[in-house]
């Protein structure tokens, strides 16, 4: 048995997914932010559409980026990989980090 849903439908599961989901054109530019609508946890991304990566992150981190969607383009396969994303690859944040209270 094979399961075929929509377009909208699958909207739907994205939208309900408590991380949010980005979808990246091939030059980094942000199509849509679904998901991690949770604003405990999440900020609001979708003033992320139309912007770029490279709009937002600093070059050597945006080009890593770019070279990830350009490999899973190629290989039209799924391509996981796990990143770190700290304030001092994001353009306009400090380099230092918020202090904790004592």
């Amino acid at each position: 048995m094979s399961l075929i849903i929509s377009f909208e439908q699958m909207a739907l599961i994205l939208e309900a997914l408590p991380d949010p989901a980005f979808i990246l054109s091939r030059s980094g530019k942000y199509v849509a932010v679904l998901g991690g609508r949770d604003a405990r946890y999440y900020h609001d991304g979708t003033g992320l559409v139309g912007l770029y990566i490279s709009d937002l992150i600093k070059p050597e981190k945006a080009n890593w980026f770019l070279e990830q969607i350009a490999k899973a383009l190629a290989s039209q396969e799924l391509l996981v990989e796990e990143y770190e994303l700290s304030n001092l690859d994001v353009k306009g944040l400090p380099d230092e980090g918020p202090e904790r209270a004592p």
